[in-house]
């Protein structure tokens, strides 16, 4: 069972942080998409789940995320084509761009143990993948 800061943590990439679910639940162009805390989808296959739900509603600006009845947050159309003209900016000013170079905060690596599927999160490595705790060997960094 993965608790809501975990999936929070895990998604992070794909939402929003400035929007409200609440205040978006009453849109016509929004969507909400449960997911199972205790079996929740990789983040490779919720970008699969989340572009298909945008495909088949091209009307569709956002969808909610929960995990049963919490709020995990909002994912908008953009996050899974961020170089669309029309692009929402999270971050910064209104029309602000990210400095030029490699990005120097921390980046979380998602691991998964390709035979019992336990997953391990890491914000700062040593460079190796860590070792399942049930003895299957090294994990699988997970993209």
């Amino acid at each position: 069972m993965h608790t809501i800061d975990e999936l929070r943590l895990q998604y992070g990439e794909l939402m929003d942080h400035q929007a409200d679910s609440a205040g978006l639940a009453d849109g016509p162009a929004v969507a909400t998409l449960v997911l199972d805390p205790a079996d929740p989808p990789t983040r490779t296959a919720l970008r699969v789940r989340l572009t298909d739900l945008f495909v088949q509603q091209p009307d569709l600006a956002a969808v909610i995320l929960t995990a049963g009845e919490d709020p995990l947050g909002v994912v908008r159309r953009d996050a899974l084509q961020p170089d669309a003209p029309d692009a929402h900016r999270t971050s910064g000013a209104p029309g602000a761009q990210p400095m030029p170079g490699l990005p120097t905060r921390a980046r979380a690596q998602y691991y998964v143990c390709t035979h019992c599927q336990e997953s391990e999160i890491l914000l700062f490595g040593d460079g190796l993948p860590p070792q399942c705790p049930h003895g299957h060997g090294p994990m699988a960094e997970e993209e």
